[in-house]
């Protein structure tokens, strides 16, 4: 087994033999920080599950073993045996099998290990991420057009983000939500174009930022969590026909264990002195917990809703006063004032790198495939 510490292997070991008995769980496996090697204390444990109930879509669930926090990813059991979608080739790539009731997994990962490096499949996972980053622009696009500059500076760091991950994905780096950055800034380097990472921390605004910035962030972070959580848990009982990826995420982002697992890896960056990194980290998992109550909201009040003007939204939704989810998201964003021609100025930031990764993909991706001739 992959080196992990007795108190992790204990717990896993308690949980997968408990899984084993129930028929609906065919495969496990583990991935991850964990499965790479690269786990630390504040590292959560997680676990890739082939779930024969068939739901309908990947969702996740976090419990504690013995202390230790465990994230379980049930993914349904058609997509392993039909085609498998790009957004799970990593954690397929990186599992380390525990249990493989049928062989299906075991035969779909060894499949996997001979073409996750191909022109093929690497053209089809960065493809996606190209899709990804131009629904982010067109939504900052929008957000500027209806007086929104939050909203725009949001989505223009969203979609530089999303992009992003095509240098990590083709010079083989894992994206790691609390890595993002050092792998980012790797992977440019390693293709020659180490200025594109100078541009992503101007961007965001991550350039030069300190301890008291990440401790700031987490104290705005643990506030939003607190104000969200609350008003989530009235809107998840009273609203009906809630979509299944909304309840799953914001059950899964607002459970207690989630908050403790966050504030940990957090605070174990902020202490390694990776303040930009804590930073990135804690926006990411916000602004999906944002969207996703966004829509919770929306659904639930019976009023329409537009994506792209998520800030003025949740100002407008939220009946609490002072509105601490509006005012602490914009500190940890730190888009408190921002005006019409900064947000203008990162879209085109945006724009410029999208379309300069786009270029650098086609020309990476030929030279894979000149090899492979």
């Amino acid at each position: 087994m992959v080196k992990i510490p007795e108190k992790i292997r204990g717990a896993l070991e308690k949980l997968v033999n408990k899984m084993k008995e129930d028929e609906n769980f065919s495969a496990i496996s583990l991935f991850g920080s964990w499965s790479r090697e690269e786990g630390v204390s504040s590292s959560d444990v997680d676990l890739l599950i082939v779930d024969e109930r068939d739901p309908p879509e990947e969702f996740i669930e976090r419990v504690e073993v013995r202390g230790v926090l465990i994230d379980l990813n049930y993914i349904p059991k058609k997509w392993i045996m039909e085609q498998i979608p790009p957004e799970i080739d990593q954690k397929i790539y990186e599992a380390y099998i525990l249990y493989d009731r049928d062989w299906n997994f075991t035969n779909l990962k060894d499949w996997l290990m001979k073409v996750y490096s191909s022109p093929e499949r690497l053209n089809i996972r960065t493809e996606s991420y190209m899709v990804d980053a131009d629904i982010y622009l067109s939504r900052a696009s929008s957000a500027i057009s209806r007086g929104d500059f939050q909203s725009t500076q949001l989505y223009a760091e969203k979609a530089a983000e999303k992009i992003m991950m095509i240098p990590m994905d083709i010079c083989q780096f894992p994206i790691s939500r609390s890595r993002f950055l050092k792998n980012m800034e790797k992977s440019l380097e390693k293709i020659q174009r180490p200025e594109i990472y100078a541009e992503y921390l101007a961007l965001t605004g991550l350039y030069g930022v300190e301890r008291e910035d990440s401790e700031r962030a987490l104290s705005c972070f643990k506030h939003v969590w607190d104000e969200v959580s609350f008003s989530a848990k009235k809107s998840l009982t009273s609203a009906k026909d809630i979509h299944f990826r909304v309840k799953s995420k914001l059950n899964y982002y607002l459970s207690p264990l989630f908050l403790q697992g966050t504030v940990l890896r957090a605070r174990a960056l902020i202490d390694s002195g990776e303040n930009a990194e804590t930073i990135r980290y804690l926006r990411e998992i916000l602004l999906e917990i944002l969207e996703n109550y966004f829509w919770l909201k929306v659904k639930a009040e019976k009023t329409r809703g537009d994506p792209s003007t998520l800030m003025r939204t949740l100002l407008e939704i939220t009946a609490e006063k002072p509105n601490k989810i509006y005012e602490e998201t914009t500190k940890i964003f730190n888009i408190e004032n921002i005006s019409e021609e900064k947000a203008k100025k990162s879209i085109e930031m945006a724009r410029e790198m999208v379309l300069e990764i786009r270029k650098i993909r086609r020309e990476l991706i030929q030279s894979i495939s000149n090899k492979f001739i």
